[in-house]
C-alpha cells in the first residue's frame, strides 16, 4: 500500500538533498578556484615588487634590495625565496637559499612577459609555487637621457631578465584540504538532516490528518450528540471534512430510521406473537377440547395474515422512504376504505359517511393504501 508520509519524506529528502549538495559542490569548486586565484595574484603582486627594486643605467643592471624591509628573504621563520637571472647566469637570489644545501632555484626558460607557474619542494623541504616572468629591467630615471645617448650610438638591444618567487603552499594546501573536508562533512550530514526535518516537517504537516483520522475511529452514533461531526482550521482539509460531516449526517439518519423500523416492527408484533403463545398454552393446557379445536385453527390463521399485513406495510413504508412519490392517482377514499376493509376482512370497523359528497384526493395509491391499513 503507497504511503503518502513515507513518499513525500523520501521525494522531499532526495530533492532537497540533491540540490543541497549541488550548491555545496559549486560552492566548492568557486571557493578553491578563487582561494587559488587569489594566492597566485599574491604571488604576482610579490614578483612585480621585486621587479620594481631592479635598475638599469649605463653602467649595468642593479638590485637596489633591503632585507630589513622583508625579512621573509632573510630568516628562517617562515622563509621564501627569489633569485634573478642575467643574461642566462644568476644576477642575485636571496639569503634564504643559503641556509640551505638547495641554495638554487630551478631556472625555467619563459618568454618575454610571460608568467609561469609550478610546483615544486621548497629548499627546506616543505611544499611549495615558484612563479617565474622574463622582462626588461626598468631604465633609472636619473640617468634616463643618458641611457638613451648610449642606446643611439647602436647600442639599441637590451638583455631581458628572469626572476623567480617561491614560497610555501602548506597553508593554501590546508586551506583547501579543510573546505574539502567540510564539503564531505557536509555531504554526509546534510542528507541526514534534510531527511529528519522533512520527515518532521511531514509528520507535523500530516498531524491534522492523523486526528481526523482518530475522530473518525471513534465515531459511534449511539453517542453522538453535537450536529456536526468534525471541525478543522487546516484550509486543504475542509472540503474533506465538509463531506464527511455530509456523509455522517445521511448515515445518522439512516440509523435513525433503521433504529425506528425496527422498533416499530417489534411493537406492532408484539401483540399478535402474545396472543399465539396465549392461544398455544391454552391448547396445551386442554387438549382435545373440542371447543377449542374450532376455533384455534382460523384464530392462527388471523393472527398469522395480521402479522404478514403489519410486515409488509412497514416494508413498504421503509422501501418508499427513500423515494419522491409521484402524486398523480385519483382516489376515492370511501371506495378505497371499503376495499380494505374487504380485503383485510376487518369485521369490527364500519365506516359512515354523513354526506352524500364525493370524498376524493390526488396523491399515491400505494401510500394511501398503507396509511389506512396500518
Amino acid at each position: 500500500m503507497k504511503s503518502i508520509r513515507k513518499t513525500l519524506t523520501r521525494r522531499l529528502s532526495i530533492i532537497i538533498s540533491l540540490l543541497v549538495i549541488a550548491v555545496l559542490l559549486a560552492a566548492d569548486i568557486g571557493v578553491d578556484s578563487w582561494i587559488e586565484q587569489e594566492f597566485n595574484q599574491a604571488m604576482k603582486a610579490k614578483v612585480g615588487m621585486l621587479q620594481s627594486l631592479v635598475n638599469e643605467d649605463v653602467e649595468g643592471v642593479e638590485f637596489e634590495f633591503a632585507g630589513e624591509y622583508l625579512p621573509e628573504f632573510e630568516g628562517t621563520s617562515s622563509p621564501e625565496y627569489f633569485q634573478l637571472w642575467y643574461k642566462d647566469s644568476t644576477f642575485e637570489k636571496s639569503d634564504t637559499l643559503a641556509l640551505y644545501t638547495i641554495n638554487e632555484l630551478p631556472y625555467s626558460s619563459i618568454g618575454l612577459d610571460e608568467y609561469s607557474f609550478q610546483d615544486i619542494t621548497l629548499p627546506d623541504g616543505r611544499t611549495g609555487r615558484v612563479i617565474y616572468t622574463r622582462y626588461i629591467p626598468q631604465i633609472d630615471s636619473e640617468d634616463r637621457a643618458g641611457f638613451y645617448r648610449v642606446m643611439d650610438k647602436g647600442n639599441d638591444t637590451r638583455p631581458s631578465m628572469v626572476i623567480a618567487y617561491a614560497t610555501s603552499t602548506e597553508l593554501l594546501n590546508f586551506t583547501l584540504w579543510f573546505i574539502d573536508g567540510a564539503f564531505l562533512f557536509a555531504l554526509i550530514i546534510v542528507p541526514l538532516v534534510v531527511r529528519f526535518t522533512v520527515r518532521n516537517t511531514v509528520a507535523y504537516a500530516l498531524a491534522p490528518l492523523d486526528a481526523l483520522n482518530a475522530k473518525i475511529k471513534g465515531l459511534r452514533f449511539t453517542t453522538r450528540q453535537k450536529h456536526e461531526a468534525f471541525q478543522n482550521n487546516v484550509e486543504e482539509l475542509e472540503p474533506i471534512t465538509q463531506s464527511l460531516n455530509h456523509f455522517i449526517e445521511d448515515n445518522y439518519s439512516l440509523y435513525l430510521r433503521e433504529k425506528r423500523l425496527t422498533s416499530d416492527i417489534a411493537h406492532e408484533l408484539k401483540t399478535p406473537v402474545s396472543e399465539l403463545i396465549n392461544m398455544t398454552e391454552v391448547a396445551i393446557k386442554f387438549p382435545g377440547e373440542i371447543r377449542l379445536e374450532k376455533d384455534f385453527k382460523p384464530r392462527v390463521l388471523q393472527i398469522g395474515t395480521r402479522m404478514k399485513n403489519i410486515i409488509s406495510g412497514l416494508m413498504l413504508i421503509q422501501k418508499y422512504s427513500f423515494k419522491t412519490l409521484e402524486l398523480t392517482d385519483e382516489i376515492d377514499i370511501h371506495k378505497l376504505v371499503t376495499q380494505l376493509i374487504q380485503i383485510k376482512e376487518a369485521r369490527n370497523v364500519k365506516v359512515e359517511i354523513s354526506s352524500n359528497f364525493q370524498l376524493s384526493v390526488k396523491s399515491n395509491r400505494v401510500a394511501v393504501e398503507s396509511i389506512i391499513s396500518n
